[in-house]
């Protein structure tokens, strides 16, 4: 009997030349093809479709409803968004942002400084909510909440974590 090639049987080669050829029409070819809106539209598209999948395997493999997934979603979306308004704010020739000249705050907050370097806001979007995830977690595995409870726990964490933020708003 003839061996067919790796990629033609079903398998992890397989799997990873799929994941592959996706990674390349995504990052290679949409950018060359698509307008700014359509472009815009497939980051958004694929930025729900992470949280879909993270939703996915908690519920679907590990039985768990999680209500509290937009936590980390947001928290990684908060520290982009404390990226971009430093870098519109130098745009402007200013040196803080717009809402925190209204709120007389007229120099920018130590822990906001690190967050002009574009690879230091990707390297916490990436580090932050993985360590809140992590010592969440542990907290909540250690004293093995699940079922409704760990629903209800998730859910009480979003919104803490909205409680928090909304409540400073007038210094980010």
């Amino acid at each position: 009997p003839t061996r067919l090639p790796a990629l033609t049987r079903p398998g992890p080669a397989r799997t990873w030349a799929g994941f592959a050829l996706a990674a390349l029409v995504l990052f290679a070819l949409a950018p060359a093809v698509l307008s700014d809106f359509r472009l815009n539209l497939l980051a958004k598209f694929l930025c729900f479709a992470i949280v879909a999948v993270g939703i996915g395997l908690a519920w679907g493999r590990g039985g768990m409803l999680t209500l509290g997934q937009g936590v980390f979603f947001g928290l990684g979306a908060y520290l982009m968004a404390m990226h971009l308004k430093i870098a519109d704010a130098r745009l402007r020739g200013d040196t803080v942002p717009d809402f925190m000249q209204i709120a007389g705050i007229r120099e920018l907050p130590g822990y906001w400084a690190p967050f002009a370097s574009p690879l230091v806001t990707i390297a916490a979007i990436l580090v932050l909510p993985a360590l809140v995830a992590v010592l969440l977690g542990l907290g909540v595995f250690k004293r093995r909440v699940k079922g409704a409870y760990f629903a209800i726990l998730s859910q009480a964490l979003t919104a803490a974590f909205a409680i928090l933020l909304i409540g400073q708003q007038s210094i980010g």
